[in-house]
C-alpha cells in the first residue's frame, strides 16, 4: 500500500488538494470494484496545531499533524495564494520536517509556490525544478543553486515532481497512477476525470536523464522506441540497441520501468493510436497501420482492453470535445 499525505496549510489554494484527492481516490475505488484491497491510503496532515486558513477562507478541519504520522511514499505539497517567501517566515520548522521524511525514502509532490518549502530545504539543490511564473524571477533570486526549468510544466529529479499549475498537477497524477499501478488503472481513471488528458508518455517533464529512473541503457532504448514504435520491433532488437543480452536487457528494462519491453511498446503504440483518434480524420484501419499494427481487429481488441472502450467509442467520445462549433 502507498501511504500520502496532502499538506493543508495557510493560503493553500484549496483545489489543488482537492483535485488530486479525489482523482486517487478513484483508484481505491477501481480496486474495490475489482475486489482488491485499497492500494492508497490518503490523509490530509496540517503543521501547526492550529487549524488552517484557506485562501478564500474555505472552512475545513485536518485531524492530524505531518510530523506526528508515521512514514509516508508521498507527500503532496499544494500551491499557495500570494508570496511563498512569506509562509517561509510562518513556517521555520518545516524545510527540517521535510528532510527528515526525504531521508526516509518520501517522495514529493509540490505544485507552485509550494515548491519553495522543498527549495528553502534544500532538496532541489542541483536538481531540476519549475513553479508558477508569476515566482519564477523571485525563486530564481533565492535559489541560485537550483535548476529552475521556465519551459516545463512538470520536472522530476531524485524523487521529487515539481508542477508549476493545477493542471499541470492533474496531468502528473494520472502519470503517477500509471506509474505505480500500471497503464490500465490510469487509462480508466483518465476516462473518468479527463478524457482530453495528454499521453503519459508525453507528458511535459523535464526529468534527469529524460525518465523516472536512472538506467541510461533503457532510457536510450525509450527515446528510439518513442520515433521507432511503428516499425515491426521484437526484444533481441531493443536488447541490442541497449548493447546487452536478451536476458540482461529483460531484466533491466523490467526494474527500471516495472514492466516488459513488449509492455511498454504496446502501451506506447496505443497511447499514439489515442492522440491520432482524437486529433485526425483517420479510419481506424488507417490509425491500427500508422502505430505498427497490421491486424486491425487486434488492434482493437487490444484497445479496448487498456483503454476500456473501442477505438470507434473513443473516438466518438473525445472528437466532440476537439470540435465544438459555437453558435
Amino acid at each position: 500500500m502507498i501511504r500520502a499525505a496532502f499538506l493543508v496549510y495557510d493560503l493553500v489554494l484549496f483545489s489543488g488538494v482537492t483535485r488530486p484527492f479525489e482523482i486517487l481516490k478513484a483508484v481505491n475505488a477501481m480496486a474495490k470494484l475489482d475486489r482488491e484491497s485499497r492500494p492508497l491510503e490518503l490523509q490530509l496532515a496540517r503543521i501547526v496545531d492550529e487549524q488552517p486558513k484557506l485562501a478564500g477562507d474555505l472552512p475545513v478541519m485536518v485531524d492530524t499533524r505531518l510530523q506526528d504520522m508515521p512514514a509516508l511514499d508521498w507527500i503532496f505539497i499544494p500551491p499557495n495564494w500570494r508570496d511563498p517567501e512569506k509562509l517561509l517566515k510562518k513556517y521555520p520548522f518545516l524545510p527540517d520536517l521535510l528532510r527528515h521524511y526525504y531521508r526516509q525514502g518520501t517522495k514529493f509532490i509540490a505544485t507552485g509556490g509550494g515548491v519553495f518549502f522543498l527549495a528553502e530545504a534544500g532538496l532541489l539543490d542541483g536538481l531540476p525544478a519549475t513553479t508558477h511564473w508569476y515566482f519564477f524571477d523571485a525563486f530564481r533570486k533565492r535559489y541560485p543553486n537550483v535548476e529552475l526549468k521556465e519551459q516545463h510544466f512538470i520536472t522530476y529529479g531524485e524523487g521529487i515532481y515539481c508542477a508549476g499549475s493545477i493542471n499541470a498537477l492533474s496531468d502528473l497524477v494520472f502519470h503517477l497512477i500509471g506509474q505505480a499501478f500500471g497503464p490500465e488503472r490510469r487509462h480508466l481513471a483518465e476516462r473518468h476525470f479527463a478524457h482530453e488528458v495528454g499521453s503519459s508518455y508525453d507528458l511535459p517533464m523535464f526529468s534527469v536523464g529524460q525518465a523516472a529512473h536512472a538506467d541510461e541503457a533503457v532510457v536510450e532504448v525509450q527515446e528510439w522506441l518513442k520515433e521507432a514504435c511503428c516499425e515491426d520491433i521484437d526484444i533481441p532488437q531493443m536488447a541490442e540497441r541497449a548493447g546487452m543480452p536478451v536476458r540482461t536487457f529483460t531484466r533491466r528494462f523490467r526494474q527500471a520501468l516495472g514492466m516488459t519491453p513488449n509492455q511498454y511498446l504496446q502501451d506506447l503504440r496505443i497511447d499514439n493510436g489515442r492522440d491520432l483518434l482524437k486529433t485526425t480524420d483517420l479510419s481506424i484501419q488507417d490509425v491500427a497501420e500508422s502505430v505498427g499494427y497490421k491486424d486491425t481487429a487486434y488492434f482493437s481488441r487490444v484497445f479496448k482492453a487498456k483503454i476500456g472502450l473501442t477505438p470507434t467509442e473513443y473516438k466518438k467520445m473525445v472528437r466532440p470535445k476537439l470540435f465544438q462549433v459555437s453558435s
